[in-house]
């Protein structure tokens, strides 16, 4: 279970005693990744990805986050050049981000570069 998940203690708990769980982290360097990205071959795609390593960067370095809300390369898997638009990548975005902090950490992050 990932750190979002602490108000399900009791069954965090029992789930712990039962299986041994391992640490996953997003993968955006990897190069299955990688070669995906290239086959879809679109900037905007790509560009998303790049500025979410950037947030994953600010949300690791947060003492009120950390490493346990990092966001997953597996939210911009399943696109292809045929069927990616704008309102695919809007609404990946919506359902990965909560509007006020990510904004307060890109603005973070644009006030850096």
């Amino acid at each position: 279970m990932n750190t979002a998940d602490r108000s399900l203690s009791m069954m965090d708990y029992a789930l712990r005693r039962r299986f041994s769980f391992i640490p996953l982290e997003p993968a955006f360097d990897n190069s299955k990744f990688n070669k995906y990205l290239d086959e879809v071959d679109d900037d905007r795609l790509k560009r998303l990805v790049n500025k979410v390593k950037l947030v994953n960067e600010e949300i690791s370095a947060d003492d009120t986050l950390g490493k346990g809300f990092c966001m997953g390369h597996s939210y911009f898997c399943g696109f292809t050049s045929d069927t990616i638009s704008r309102d695919q990548l809007s609404e990946k975005l919506q359902s990965m981000f909560l509007r006020e902090r990510i904004l307060h950490i890109y603005g973070m992050i644009k006030s850096r570069h």
